[in-house]
């Protein structure tokens, strides 16, 4: 059976429909984000997203090496605070062309 130009494909229709639809619901959309963004439930969303993150980094560097850690300026002990800008390492004595502190020993 063979479709014609002027038939009534419901999949056309279909697609029709959604194209002049779209414009209407994408603007819905940017209003109801605006709303959410705004909203307390927005904020707490948004909270929790974030903590989410930062545990999943911390994580992350904690199942590095020492040697990996130490390649981008951390310590073990010091994850935490860097992910969470905490934390700003000192730079190096050979970063800056000086000598190392003498201990008073």
């Amino acid at each position: 059976m063979a479709m014609h130009a002027y038939s009534k494909d419901p999949l056309r229709s279909a697609a029709l429909a959604a194209a002049s639809l779209q414009p209407a619901a994408l603007s819905a959309f940017g209003r109801a984000a605006t709303w959410l963004r705004l909203s307390w439930l927005g904020r707490v969303a948004a909270a929790l997203v974030a903590d989410r993150q930062t545990r999943i980094a911390i994580d992350e560097l904690r199942s590095w090496d020492d040697h990996r850690l130490r390649d981008i300026g951390l310590e073990r002990m010091d994850i935490e605070g860097a992910v969470r800008g905490q934390f700003r390492p000192l730079p190096r004595s050979a970063e800056t062309g000086g000598t190392p502190p003498r201990s008073a020993g």
